[in-house]
């Protein structure tokens, strides 16, 4: 009888210590889990939220009501993707893994407040396992607040953009520098000789800019191929062409998929916008007012280089101003005609 007892001792001294131990681990667990700066999530195999530490609640803005019992699917939450689309519930780590039983890591998404500011979190999952399951009966989900990173990221690619653009931009006229004109010209010539494609080019020349500068003084001068760059711009319509300050007072227009007549008649429509800008221009021979001499060159032909498309424009420039400025002045008939090509089914 008394080893009995002793044995029955034994054991009950065995489970209140046992019980102890597991009071003491949970509460430990709790103590780390209440501690972290991580937004911890426990979601049930159901979805259903069961337990959130109080950094969850900081980072998403909500109170242990708002969130117990709901799902991570749940339509209010308001979440997007890096791209600003829609972030699907569906797709959010916790269901994925608790559909697969896999964890995922670094996973980016938005959360829109009821204050209307934006949170952006990584969010890591890990499944729960009883044993010999193989699909979980919960999820941890971890997550950190990444938003003043993601702002540092928008902020250095705001200011790449501006860069860029700065760079190709011409700082008085405010239309592309040639640095942009030659790049584009480079990059339209593939594509032109493998498609076999038309490209029609304007070279562009204030008349008598010099004597305008010399008598109106060099600022006059500046605030004239402003307005002269800004009323060209106008005039050349299609995104996919390009205005660009070649040098000076001269300007430059890529026209791809342009034929003569279409170049023609960007050139005139450039022509009528300047004049009607009806810029005094005292010193001039051939007109009261600032006008412009255009030349134009149109390449279907194979073997043509972007030098020699601008040598043949500028050539063209040249003859209009010989010819008495004030004009446009088409080169295309020193070219191919574009049957040269073949057909190419």
């Amino acid at each position: 009888f008394l080893a009995g007892s002793l044995h029955l001792a034994s054991e009950f001294d065995a489970k209140n210590i046992l019980l102890s131990q597991l009071q003491e681990s949970e509460e430990r667990y709790r103590s780390v889990i209440t501690s972290m700066t991580e937004g911890v999530v426990l979601q049930l195999a159901n979805g259903q939220i069961t337990t959130c530490n109080a950094s969850a609640e900081r980072i998403l803005g909500l109170t242990p009501a708002q969130m117990m019992g709901r799902t991570s699917v749940d339509l209010d939450w308001r979440t997007v993707q890096e791209d600003g689309s829609p972030f699907p519930g569906e797709q959010h780590p916790a269901m994925i893994t608790l559909g697969t039983g896999k964890p995922l890591s670094n996973v980016v998404m938005g959360i829109h407040k009821a204050d209307r500011t934006l949170t952006w979190i990584s969010i890591n999952s890990q499944p729960l396992f009883h044993l010999h399951q193989s699909l979980p009966y919960a999820v941890v989900t971890t997550f950190t607040d990444i938003t003043e990173r993601k702002q540092l990221e928008e902020m250095l690619r705001n200011q790449a953009q501006r860069d860029r653009l700065i760079a190709r931009t011409d700082g008085l006229t405010k239309v592309a520098n040639r640095r942009c004109f030659d790049q584009r010209l480079q990059s339209e010539w593939p594509t032109l000789i493998e498609r076999q494609k038309l490209l029609s080019l304007i070279m562009l020349d204030v008349d008598y800019f010099k004597r305008y500068n010399d008598f109106y003084g060099h600022q006059a001068g500046d605030t004239c191929l402003v307005k002269v760059a800004s009323s060209a711009a106008r005039a050349v319509k299609r995104s996919s062409d390009l205005l660009a300050r070649y040098g000076g007072e001269e300007f430059a227009v890529i026209l791809p998929h342009t034929d003569a007549a279409g170049a023609i008649a960007v050139a005139e429509s450039i022509a009528e916008a300047i004049r009607d800008l009806g810029i005094p221009h005292q010193q001039s021979d051939v007109s009261e007012i600032v006008t412009v001499s255009m030349g134009i060159a149109t390449v279907p032909s194979l073997g043509t280089s972007p030098d020699e498309l601008v040598a043949l424009a500028d050539r063209a420039l040249y003859d209009a101003k010989q010819l008495g400025r004030d004009r446009i002045n088409c080169a295309v008939n020193q070219m191919k005609s574009p049957d040269f090509y073949p057909v190419v089914e």
